[in-house]
């Protein structure tokens, strides 16, 4: 209990059990509250005295700190566990009844027999060659083309447009070189391609006919497709040196073949020696061929009935065909040159018309080229 007022006195219990303190016959409670005074008892006598009114309740005392919690007593053991009734047995498991067994397999029927392949029909007959027409008379072919005189150099090739000669003497030249395309740009490749020994070759001033050369041609020309055209020739006359630049043309002349001579008649007798007669007028020059040049790059229809027509083929975007016209009642010269690509180019004949007795001609090379001509029945490649 505390003591606020520093007590001296004994501790006591009131009759309501309540634990006060004396001190100078004066009682506190257990705060150190003054409650009432206790009389004093006779001299010397021990007999207490009457005990004094009961004094007021003192306040409660404050509620005392909570004791510490004492430690958890130890967990008694468990106690043992029952024993598990005993598990029925399981009845037994009924035998499985055999497999039945699998019949036989049944046998394959038997693969039939292959019928034998019909035998391949015949081949029909080959129809018999027409007879081929006779040939028409020679004649006088004669074109122009446009060029300018080179005299720079004496040796291939020449510069694209000029013809140059093998001697800076001009009429001194054994060969001329003649470029394939003229001023004009013309590619004359295959007119170039049918000059051959014997031809004559005149090169004129394109303004002044009287400043020309004639050569003969002495041997066949020497072609390099697509560039120039080599020919050997002989001087034969005119004279003139052309200057370097000048514009001149190159005129061929075809001469046709001549006829055989006729049989020599038997001797006469001897008459009198008359005079010598004047020399004839000299014939007119014939006319100018003339000719058209087109270039195709697919399947083409050529319709030309006269003249010389030339068909240059690009097949560079695969193979196509060219159709010739009907021969029948048809003069003109056609040329079929492929110029550029690898594909053929086939060459057909009108309907059932033939070309050297076949129905095509095929044109398998770049720079190849065929000249056809009519029989009036069929083609034929010259």
């Amino acid at each position: 209990m505390s003591n606020p007022l520093n007590l001296t006195g004994q501790f006591i219990a009131d009759t309501y059990g309540r634990l006060l303190q004396t001190q100078d016959n004066n009682v506190y409670d257990g705060e150190g509250n003054y409650l009432y005074t206790i009389g004093g008892t006779g001299g010397g006598s021990e007999i207490p005295g009457p005990t004094g009114p009961t004094g007021p309740t003192g306040p409660s005392g404050a509620i005392g700190a909570i004791g510490v919690t004492g430690n958890t007593g130890a967990t008694g053991s468990q106690g043992p566990t029952g024993s598990q009734g005993p598990t029925g047995s399981q009845g037994p498991t009924g035998s499985q009844g055999p497999t039945g067994s699998q019949g036989p397999t049944g046998n394959n029927g038997a693969t039939g027999t292959i019928g034998a392949t019909g035998p391949t029909g015949t081949n029909g007959a080959i129809g018999a060659t027409g007879p081929t027409g006779a040939n028409g008379n020679d004649g006088i072919s004669v074109s122009y083309y446009r060029y300018k005189a080179g005299t720079s150099s004496q040796t291939p090739p020449p510069a694209t447009n000029q013809i140059i000669w093998d001697n800076a003497t001009q009429i001194s030249s054994t060969i001329l070189y003649i470029s394939h395309l003229t001023t004009d740009n013309i590619d004359i490749d295959v007119f170039l391609g049918l000059i051959t020994t014997e031809d004559n070759l005149i090169i004129q001033d394109q303004n002044n006919s009287s400043n020309y050369q004639k050569w003969l041609v002495s041997s066949s020309p020497t072609i390099i497709p697509n560039n120039y055209v080599s020919v050997p020739v002989t001087y034969v006359e005119g004279g003139y040196s052309f200057s370097a630049g000048q514009d001149i043309i190159l005129v061929p002349l075809s001469i046709g073949i001549q006829g055989p001579a006729g049989p020599t008649g038997n001797n006469g007798a001897n008459g009198a020696t008359g005079p010598t007669g004047n020399n004839g007028a000299t014939g007119p020059t014939g006319s100018s061929g003339e000719y058209s040049i087109t270039t195709t790059t697919t399947t083409y229809n050529i319709v030309d009935t006269s003249g010389t027509f030339i068909l240059k083929c690009d097949s560079t975007g695969g193979e196509f065909q060219v159709n010739l016209p009907t021969a029948i009642g048809n003069t003109a010269t056609i040329v079929v040159k492929k110029t550029a690509g690898t594909a053929a180019v086939t060459v057909n004949g009108f309907s059932t018309e033939t070309i050297d007795d076949g129905l095509t001609a095929v044109i398998n090379n770049i720079y190849e080229s065929i000249t056809l001509v009519s029989d009036n029945s069929n083609w034929w490649v010259i």
